[in-house]
């Protein structure tokens, strides 16, 4: 396996057969290259672990997470904080394997869900959604902000604070929703233009348009993003189409992650790395099987 950098682009090849290429969008927050949270790094672990089974792969930290950025909050749009990085990912990954195995896009939590805005997305053969809610993200705060402060009942005192100042954002966002532009601070400091962005995003709707494969993930034990906001509304699509496989996976937490015995902390779980590697596999059978009837005289 090779690993190289540039430009906030990190890219892995494995040593044989690329079976597909897969391009990675983080979750939340100012994440860097790695995907680090506290001291794991999430996008660089799978990266590497599907990197092991065959796949090529390309990630990037967000521009947020450059010390020195010029582009501030109230100032970020989903462009930039995903989609231009993401359609450099795509480029990057056409350019270095133009005929390595299937297209896939993959999205972690809010990468899962900001991923239908990017307008080449027909250019991918497949989704993979891990822990990707079907909502916007304020319809999580209030949940995710209840189980921090009955978690944590020494910083309860805090977190009640912070879900004052928030529930006051969220009332300034529904009356900019409601034409009243100089409504007050919006949530997280972000600009209206960015929340507007995201209340277009209908990743069902989306999906059903597009038609293409897609691997929705989803744990059990996830208190940040839970499957009923990432893997029962897919669920409840009847009939199931033949485009969605919908795998749950009982013990595993957001960040699909095991506990290791050693000094490491944590590990990506290997049963869903597995699966999506299945997945891309089938995705690639069927993409030469398509190609192979578009193609018989």
């Amino acid at each position: 396996m090779s690993d190289w950098a540039e430009n906030r682009l990190v890219h892995t090849t494995p040593m044989g057969d690329v079976i597909a290429r897969v391009v990675m969008l983080s979750g939340s927050g100012p994440l860097d290259r790695d995907w680090t949270v506290g001291s794991f790094g999430m996008g660089k672990a799978l990266a590497e672990a599907l990197t092991e089974r065959g796949c090529a792969t390309v990630r990037f930290g967000k521009v947020t997470a450059e010390p020195n950025g010029d582009i501030r909050g109230d100032s970020l749009s989903v462009a930039d904080e995903y989609l231009n990085d993401a359609d450099r990912c795509l480029q990057a990954l056409i350019h270095r394997h133009p005929r390595g195995g299937p297209l896939v896009v993959l999205g972690h939590s809010l990468g899962g869900f900001v991923l239908w805005k990017l307008a080449r997305l027909r250019r991918f053969d497949g989704v993979i959604l891990m822990g990707a809610p079907v909502v916007p993200p304020e319809f999580l705060v209030h949940q995710q902000l209840e189980r921090l402060r009955v978690a944590s009942p020494d910083a309860a005192d805090d977190i009640e604070r912070l879900q004052s100042a928030i529930a006051i954002q969220m009332a300034n966002l529904a009356a900019v929703r409601n034409g009243h532009a100089d409504a007050g601070p919006l949530p997280f400091g972000l600009s209206a233009t960015y929340w507007s962005a995201m209340d277009s995003i209908r990743p069902l709707e989306e999906a059903s348009s597009l038609a293409k494969p897609v691997l929705v993930m989803g744990g059990a034990e996830d208190h940040v993003v839970s499957t009923a906001w990432s893997v029962t509304p897919w669920e409840k699509i009847t009939p199931r189409p033949e485009w969605l496989n919908i795998v749950r996976y009982a013990g595993l937490g957001h960040l699909m992650a095991d506990q290791t015995d050693g000094s490491h902390g944590w590990a990506i779980a290997a049963e869903p790395v597995d699966d999506m590697v299945r997945w891309c596999r089938q995705l690639s059978a069927l993409k030469a099987s398509d190609h192979a009837k578009r193609t018989r005289p």
